[in-house]
C-alpha cells in the first residue's frame, strides 16, 4: 500500500482501490473524501504531547510484587469458595413415605435378626389347655409385653429366648380391655426392642412385619411376612363391651398363631405395635393360624367367602408402653372417664353446624365429671384439649392421653352454638368402657 499527495496532505492509498478500481467522479458518489470538501476554516487542529516521567525501576519492582500478590490472594479466595469447581446438580425434594421392603428379598430377614433378640416364645398351660404365643421384651430388667387373652387364666407360663435358653416367667398384671398384659423373668441384662414412632406419626402403605417366635432358631431363619398399614384408628369389636379395642393398627399381615403378642415392626427394626388376635374368626382357619377374616358389609348385605378380606390388629406401642408402665407400678392400668355416653353426630348434622363431625351426649351419670361440670345431653363435643373430637372412638382415644384425677378442656356446641369458655371437668376413673 502506497501513498499520496493530496492538497497539502499526504494520505495513503485506499487498500481497495487494486480490487475495485478507481472510484467513480464526486458527483455521482454518495460520500465525499475530506479533501474534496473544500479548504478547513476551523481553527488548527493541535496535537498536544505531555512528557511521562518514568518510575524509577525500584517502583516498578514494588509494584510488579503487590500485583503478584493480589492475583494470589484473589486465586486463593476463588478456589477457597469452590469457583473453579463444578457447580453442584440442583437438588430435587422428594418425598419418600416409606421404605418398599419388597424391593429386596433380605431386607425383612436383616430387620428380623436384629429384632428377634428382644422376641420371646411364650408357652402357657392352663385348666382349658395349652397356649403358645409371642412376648416383647421392653425392659432389661426381665419385663415383657404381651397380650391378655394369651395369659388369661394361665397356671404355669414359660418363656423361651432366642437363643433356645429358657426361664419361668411370673404373671404381673393384664388389662383386658386393652388385651395388654405384663410377664416377668428373673434376667438382667435382656436386650430391649427399640420402641418406634405413635400412632399418630404412622402412614397408611407403609410396609410391616410381624416377627413371632418361630422365627430364628437352630433351623434357617424363614422369612416374615410383609405386609402393610392398611388403616388406623380401628375399633375391633367385641361381644363383650368392656373387650372391644380402639385405636387399633390395620394390616393385611397373615399370620400363625404364635404371633397373639408379637411386635409389629417397620421398615427401620423398630416396634410400633403389639399383635392382637382379636378381630378374627377362629373357625374359619382349619390351619390353627390366626389371621382375621372380617367379612364387610354393605347396605347391609354381608359378602360372600371369596370377597372376604384378611386383616389383623396391632396395638399402638405408645399406648400399650402406657398400659404396661401402669401395670407395673399400680398393678392396674387407670382408665380416664367423662362418664357421659353418646353416639356420632350425623353427616347432615355435622353439615348444618358446620363442623368435621362430633360426638352427641345421650346420656350422663349422676355425680360424675361431666355433671358436675354441667354437661347436658343434647350437648356435642367437638374437642378435648387439643384433640378434636368427631366420634365416639375419637373420644376413646384422646382420653388415654390423660389421666383421672387431671382438669381437661371439653369445648362443645349447645344448640347449635359453640362456648366461648370450655368445660373443665376432672377426670374420674372408670373400670367399665364407658
Amino acid at each position: 500500500m502506497g501513498v499520496r499527495s493530496v492538497g497539502c496532505c499526504i494520505v495513503p492509498d485506499d487498500p481497495f482501490d487494486d480490487q475495485f478500481g478507481p472510484p467513480p467522479p464526486p458527483h455521482e458518489r454518495p460520500w465525499r473524501h475530506p479533501s474534496e470538501l473544500g479548504p478547513n476554516t476551523g481553527p488548527p487542529i493541535t496535537f498536544v504531547t505531555r512528557s511521562v516521567r518514568r518510575a524509577p525501576a525500584r517502583t516498578w519492582l514494588v509494584g510488579l510484587l503487590c500485583t503478584m500478590l493480589g492475583s494470589l490472594l484473589t486465586l486463593g479466595v476463588v478456589v477457597a469458595v469452590g469457583g473453579f469447581s463444578s457447580p453442584a446438580p440442583s437438588e430435587t425434594a422428594i418425598e419418600k413415605q416409606y421404605v418398599d421392603l419388597g424391593g429386596d428379598p433380605q431386607t425383612p430377614i436383616d430387620i428380623a435378626e436384629k429384632v428377634l433378640p428382644a422376641v420371646v416364645r411364650i408357652d402357657v398351660t392352663g385348666s382349658g389347655g395349652s397356649a403358645t404365643g409371642t412376648a416383647v421384651v421392653f425392659s432389661s430388667s426381665g419385663y415383657l409385653i404381651t397380650t391378655a387373652d394369651l395369659v388369661d387364666g394361665a397356671l404355669t407360663i414359660n418363656a423361651i429366648f432366642n437363643d433356645g435358653s429358657s426361664a419361668p416367667a411370673r404373671f404381673v398384671a393384664a388389662d383386658s380391655e386393652s388385651d395388654i398384659a405384663v410377664l416377668k423373668v428373673e434376667r438382667n441384662g435382656l436386650q430391649v426392642a427399640v420402641l418406634g414412632r405413635p400412632a399418630e406419626k404412622l402412614q397408611l402403605g407403609e410396609p410391616v412385619i410381624a416377627i413371632d417366635s418361630t422365627l430364628g432358631g437352630a433351623e434357617a431363619p424363614r422369612i416374615p411376612p410383609i405386609g402393610q398399614i392398611n388403616a388406623l384408628g380401628k375399633r375391633v369389636q367385641s361381644e363383650d363391651p368392656n373387650k372391644t379395642l380402639y385405636g387399633m393398627i390395620q394390616t393385611n399381615l397373615a399370620l400363625t398363631s404364635e404371633a397373639t403378642g408379637a411386635p409389629l415392626v417397620d421398615a427401620k427394626g423398630a416396634v410400633i405395635g403389639v399383635m392382637t388376635s382379636r378381630g378374627y374368626d377362629v373357625s374359619a382357619h382349619r390351619d390353627g393360624g390366626l389371621s382375621s377374616r372380617q367379612k364387610e358389609t354393605t347396605g347391609g348385605t354381608t359378602k360372600g367367602p371369596g370377597d372376604e378380606t384378611v386383616f389383623r390388629f396391632a396395638t399402638p406401642i405408645d399406648f400399650a408402653r402406657t398400659v404396661a408402665d401402669d401395670l407395673i407400678r399400680n398393678g392396674r392400668y387407670a382408665k380416664a372417664s367423662l362418664g357421659v355416653g353418646g353416639e356420632d353426630l350425623s353427616p347432615q348434622e355435622a353439615k348444618r353446624w358446620e363442623i368435621p363431625g362430633g360426638l352427641k351426649i345421650t346420656s350422663i351419670r349422676p355425680n360424675s365429671p361431666a355433671a358436675v361440670e354441667g354437661l347436658q345431653v343434647g350437648d356435642i363435643i367437638v374437642a378435648l384439649e387439643d384433640d378434636p373430637i368427631t366420634s365416639w372412638d375419637s373420644l376413646v382415644i384422646a382420653l388415654r392421653k390423660h389421666r383421672p384425677g387431671e382438669a381437661v378442656a371439653v369445648w362443645y356446641l349447645r344448640s347449635g352454638e359453640t362456648t366461648r369458655q370450655p368445660k373443665l371437668p376432672r377426670l374420674e376413673e372408670r373400670t367399665s368402657s364407658r
